[in-house]
């Protein structure tokens, strides 16, 4: 992971291990009006694909 931030934007990559295999999510943010709004995303659209796929 690069490290360091930027107003407006939040990006993040990870690997899920699922019962099926690993599957790798990767976010990209831009035009938030706030930082905080880009984590909740990026959290949600890691839950919504690990219970999709698990």
């Amino acid at each position: 992971h690069k490290t360091g931030t930027l107003a407006s934007v939040e990006h993040d990559a990870g690997i899920l291990y699922l019962p099926g295999g690993p599957y790798i999510i990767s976010v990209l943010t831009g035009d938030l009006p706030v930082n905080y709004l880009g984590l909740q995303l990026v959290a949600a659209l890691g839950k919504v694909v690990y219970e999709h796929f698990a």
